[in-house]
């Protein structure tokens, strides 16, 4: 009956003689009889939804309420999600200066990773690959950045938590201690369990891994701690136990200064964007663009 009514009633005004104002009301007035019968419509649907519902309105209510509890979760989690993103862009972050993640391995598991990764990516045998070609390789992949190459890199594992693999007798901060194991080995100056029983560092009581307690790191081919300044401007001191080679680059604390500005002439755009990119441990620059540096 609306939309007959509305018809008839369009026809007769079609038929009066029209002014520039008389079609400007007219607009206005469909308008307005296009929201009455939009909301008549609406009315009407409520009314056909509520006689369906009839004795099952308590159910639906909770059903309901359950629907705007699971909107009011997905809401949290959707807040959640936007506060999570400052996380993940630094995690993003992280990824893009190099690390992220990897995998958890036995010591064993890590080797036989290890070993495969680097048969698989000189394509022959460990035996066979020398020192010189594998420094060589390394910085030949950091000078092509477009090509994608990821390792592997056991670091800064606490000794407190895996244990250190020189013997101690009486140290608490090792669980693999053993009081019984009193030999030249466990008492040795040069044990790094020990090594700060000679420096003022043994007047500090508090445990601060990777200096008042030693690191484990268990690294693979090409896996790298960047070029950096030890904690506080403290001397480093490392003991390889077993396994391939380490290759070590070293500059005296005298050159110091020459070598961040030889950096930031490596790589000024870096720079630009990170000043301390040198505090990341993400930075490598050719020995021998430094020696050409002086």
């Amino acid at each position: 009956k609306v939309e007959e009514e509305e018809e008839e009633e369009a026809v007769e005004k079609v038929a009066e003689p029209r002014t520039p104002e008389d079609s400007q009301v007219k607009q206005e007035e469909d308008k307005d009889e296009e929201i009455l019968i939009q909301e008549k419509k609406e009315k009407q649907e409520e009314k056909e939804i509520e006689t369906a519902r009839g004795g099952d309105g308590g159910e639906e209510e909770e059903m309901q309420e359950g629907k705007q509890e699971e909107a009011g979760a997905a809401m949290e989690m959707d807040t959640e999600k936007k506060k999570g993103n400052d996380s993940e862009d630094e995690d993003a972050e992280d990824y893009e200066f190099g690390y992220h993640d990897g995998n958890v391995y036995s010591l064993q598991g890590y080797k036989k990773m290890a070993d495969s990764w680097k048969e698989t990516f000189f394509e022959r045998s460990i035996k066979s690959i020398t020192q010189d070609e594998t420094e060589r390789m390394y910085w030949r992949v950091l000078d092509h950045p477009e090509t994608a190459v990821e390792v592997e890199y056991g670091s800064e594992l606490h000794t407190t938590i895996h244990g250190s693999a020189f013997p101690t007798a009486g140290n608490p901060r090792n669980p693999l201690d053993n009081t019984s194991a009193n030999s030249a080995y466990s008492r040795s100056a040069w044990n790094l369990n020990n090594l700060n029983s000679c420096t003022l560092l043994s007047y500090v009581k508090e445990d601060i891994p990777g200096v008042i307690s030693p690191w484990i790191y268990a690294g693979m081919c090409f896996s790298t701690f960047c070029w950096h300044n030890e904690d506080h401007y403290l001397y480093s001191i490392n003991y390889l136990w077993e396994g391939e080679p380490k290759q070590w680059y070293g500059v005296s604390g005298e050159e110091a200064d020459a070598f961040e500005q030889a950096a930031r002439e490596y790589a000024p755009e870096l720079f630009l964007q990170e000043p301390d990119v040198l505090f990341r441990l993400v930075t490598m620059i050719p020995p021998s663009y430094l020696k050409q540096k002086g």
